[in-house]
């Protein structure tokens, strides 16, 4: 290694030769130029694992936990899934007047996925909450009654119409998923 760097060939080690790290690193920046002299802070290593940094919204830190599996789309418009692996404790502000936020870490589960970017911007899909299997109508055809609850206007089969308690559940994409008196198949009016 000495040769390959122009030096004499001693065989011997000096501090400041070589940097050692107990496992595989990435150099993220380097501060010392070509030919520069040693002296700590040259290079800022990370892991190698392909990550995401989120500044989530204080106020939604209890949305998310580690372990959580989350959706990160990248910047050609697909989409990687990817698990919460930390999730701060501390709030920051970045600039006075922005609301606090709270870092969290996400690692893409394909390390391929993202090859070559480094610092781009993504967006990253977190589900709250989930429902599977259950009867759900469009949000326009929720009411809110005066005394409190929800109902929807369902369509009899003489073309008429009656307002039917419902329990809203799930709300996603214009839909809210409901209980009560409707079933599979059932008409409702929404509003237009």
């Amino acid at each position: 290694w000495q040769a390959a760097l122009g030096r004499p060939q001693t065989g011997s080690v000096v501090m400041g030769d070589v940097v050692y790290e107990p496992g595989a690193v990435r150099i993220a920046d380097h501060s010392t130029a070509a030919g520069g002299g040693g002296g700590g802070g040259g290079l800022k290593v990370t892991g190698t694992a392909r990550v995401v940094s989120v500044s989530l919204a204080a106020k939604y830190q209890t949305l998310v936990k580690t372990g959580q599996t989350v959706s990160v789309e990248l910047p050609d418009g697909s989409r990687t899934p990817g698990t919460i692996t930390s999730v701060g404790t501390v709030a920051t502000v970045a600039q006075q007047g922005q609301d606090p936020t709270v870092a969290v870490v996400v690692t893409l589960t394909d390390q391929h996925a993202g090859a070559g970017l480094d610092q781009a911007p993504v967006t990253v899909h977190i589900t709250t909450s989930e429902a599977k299997g259950v009867l759900a109508v469009p949000v326009g055809a929720l009411l809110a009654l005066a005394e409190g609850g929800y109902a929807v206007e369902k369509v009899t089969n003489l073309g008429t119409t009656s307002l039917v308690g419902v329990q809203a559940g799930t709300f996603a994409d214009g839909w809210v998923q409901v209980t009560g008196a409707v079933n599979e198949g059932d008409k409702v009016v929404t509003a237009q």
